[in-house]
């Protein structure tokens, strides 16, 4: 036996090798495969449990996807009442407007842009939008055509009343377990139209009686030119610019420009040349151009308003030297804002214009954004200076007196003598401890800032080539 392992030892060393490692791979073959049957006994348990959850309709991914939808829907709702509160003074009674009809914001925001797309007039033997009508020029709803914008709004109020009828008939069919028919709804019911046009009233109340909210005459005589008005504001709230003929416009300055002064609107502005040079002067002996007048009704609103907030600071006085904006139109921010940059100069103190500046950053609470770009303020008057020179010169009299009448005993005061400052380090006189700079609070500043205008619900822009 040990001759033949001795003659075929190599056989039996690469033998025990072998079967060394065919062990070791037969341990690590039935460890594996442990693991695998483990691992399928989850995979199988996972896609039970899938059926399982697949059968009874709970699926987990379709349901976050439908929650982030939600979630972004209503995010960008969020994001639209934020931009609708730049540059919308009216957005105030609207609110109140869409409270007393029970009709939501968007609804009627989204019920105006549809009518205003799709509402035909008839022009000869062809149909035109109001949009198509206002693209030529001079861009303006002319006096002969009062009837056409009447018939437009008049219509869109019948469109708000059929909101409110086919809501009724669809919960009245609810409740009777039928099927709801919206084309069985045909006209608004008499109910309906009087609820929408009493609210369209209280707009216009709300505003008038809201105090210093505006300057302009909300309650001319004539009818015609009240119901123009009236559908002009209104329309303007729901994102149609106002508009007029030349002539028109030019009254309507003219008349807010009377306003402005008679009622020192613009502190320090005591006559209309003065006004006219802060707002519009060019329109004094010549009407506006078409193209132009939707700007000057966006405009003198901002005037009144920057006005107001001026006129209303109470810590100090406050007087307006110099005014001025970027002009003629205010200048694109993006394809949803637009932006006109102010200049003021002003006489107050330091507290007052710290006032004004605040007051602008919470115009926002009115549906109006500000934003300060730069303040500089320019400090001691007139009589300030008088003042300091009289005592520097009273007191370099006294210095001269000093030197002839009496003998230099010490090395700082002769220091103090030579560089002419002796009488105002000297404890003992009186003038040292006078407040001279800065007794006096009044300042001259000047300011400049921003106000921003939402134009992305806008159903007409106006967007003109002036050259």
């Amino acid at each position: 036996m040990m001759m033949f392992l001795k003659k075929n030892i190599l056989f039996f060393s690469v033998f025990t090798v072998v079967f060394a490692i065919s062990l070791v791979l037969l341990v690590m073959d039935a460890s594996l495969y442990s693991e695998i049957l483990d691992d399928q006994e989850k995979i199988t348990k996972t896609n039970e449990d899938y059926k399982k959850e697949y059968g009874a309709k709970v699926k987990p991914v379709r349901q976050n996807a439908e929650m982030i939808n939600e979630d972004t829907v209503e995010l960008k709702g969020q994001v639209v009442k934020l931009q609708r509160r730049f540059g919308a003074p009216y957005r105030k009674f609207l609110l109140k407007f869409s409270a007393d009809t029970g009709i939501s914001e968007d609804q009627i925001m989204e019920t105006f842009r549809t009518h205003f797309a799709d509402y035909k007039v008839k022009n000869g033997d062809k149909e035109e939008t109001l949009g198509e009508i206002l693209n030529r020029p001079p861009y303006a709803i002319k006096r002969e055509l009062n009837h056409v914008f009447f018939g437009f709004m008049d219509a869109f109020r019948d469109k708000l009343a059929m909101i409110l009828t086919r809501r009724a008939a669809e919960e009245a069919a609810k409740k009777a377990q039928k099927e709801f028919d919206p084309e069985s709804v045909k006209e608004p019911s008499a109910a309906d139209r009087d609820k929408i046009n009493k609210a369209y009233d209280r707009f216009f109340e709300n505003i008038i009686s809201t105090p210093q909210f505006t300057v302009e005459d909300l309650a001319p005589l004539d009818e015609i030119a009240k119901r123009r008005l009236r559908n002009d504001i209104f329309a303007s709230a729901l994102g149609l610019p106002r508009t007029q003929e030349p002539l028109e416009c030019q009254t309507y300055l003219l008349n807010m420009q009377l306003a402005f002064v008679a009622k020192r609107l613009i502190p320090g502005v005591t006559d209309i040349e003065t006004l006219r040079k802060f707002t519009y002067d060019q329109y004094v002996n010549s009407a506006p151009v078409a193209q132009n007048i939707p700007e000057i009704y966006q405009a003198m609103p901002v005037f009144e308003d920057i006005g107001r907030r001026l006129r209303n600071v109470t810590s100090g006085a406050i007087e307006v030297t110099d005014m001025s904006k970027n002009g003629p139109t205010p200048s694109p921010v993006s394809d949803k804002y637009l932006r006109y940059t102010f200049k003021l100069k002003v006489n107050c103190t330091m507290e007052s214009i710290r006032e004004f500046v605040n007051k602008l950053h919470a115009a926002y609470v009115d549906d109006r954004i500000y934003a300060v770009r730069w303040v500089s303020l320019s400090a001691g008057s007139e009589g300030e200076l008088d003042e300091l020179k009289k005592i520097l010169q009273d007191n370099n009299s006294s210095v001269q007196n000093t030197r002839t009448g009496r003998r230099i005993q010490n090395r700082r005061n002769v220091q103090r003598e030579a560089a002419g400052i002796a009488p105002y380090l000297d404890p003992r006189d009186l003038r040292y401890a006078t407040p001279i700079v800065g007794k006096n609070r009044s300042v001259t500043a000047e300011i400049d800032f921003d106000y921003y205008i939402y134009i992305g619900e806008r159903v007409h822009t106006y967007q003109v080539n002036q050259h």
